[in-house]
């Protein structure tokens, strides 16, 4: 059972408000560019080092029994406030800024809840000499820019005083 389609005639004067359909050759355009930020993100993404636990020191610059001490802390602060940290110890920033390698390997490692967003991450360059703490949304209201700044200036003196 088939449907009869009439042909409709559009009286003078009135303007046909339906919109032409899309082309084939404009859909191709979005779905391009989707799948080249696709690659671009998953490439991003392999500039970082994979997290194997809260702690991951993979410039080997803490002793073990400190890893596992930290490890244990943060772990239980996690349990009690549902709070993430995370902190990276890395060989070398690949050439980046450490702003840029912070955020990056931040929402490359999707530190904090989803929806959240209640994530903190500790990244420490050793041989380039720089630290950074990346805060998420939702603790940036009690880890504020100035109790960040502090903690980072407190961190460089006495580790830059202990490598002189």
């Amino acid at each position: 059972m088939g449907y009869a389609m009439e042909r409709v005639r559009i009286p003078r004067g009135v303007v046909n408000t339906i919109p032409p359909g899309p082309s084939t050759s404009s859909l191709r355009k979005p779905a391009f560019v989707v799948a080249a930020l696709l690659l671009a993100v998953s490439a991003y993404a392999d500039d970082y080092p994979h997290p194997t636990a809260f702690v991951n020191d993979f410039a080997n610059q803490l002793p073990v029994a400190a890893v596992q001490a930290l490890e244990t802390k943060v772990h239980a602060y996690e349990r009690a406030t549902g709070n993430e940290i995370a902190v990276a110890v890395v060989p070398s920033l690949n050439g980046m800024l450490i702003d840029d390698y912070a955020r990056g390997l931040f929402h490359a490692w999707g530190v904090g809840k989803a929806g959240v967003n209640n994530g903190v991450l500790f990244v420490w360059a050793p041989h380039e000499r720089r630290i950074r703490i990346e805060v998420g949304t939702g603790l940036q209201g009690v880890l504020t820019d100035t109790r960040a700044g502090l903690i980072l200036r407190c961190c460089e003196r006495k580790t830059w005083r202990r490598d002189r």
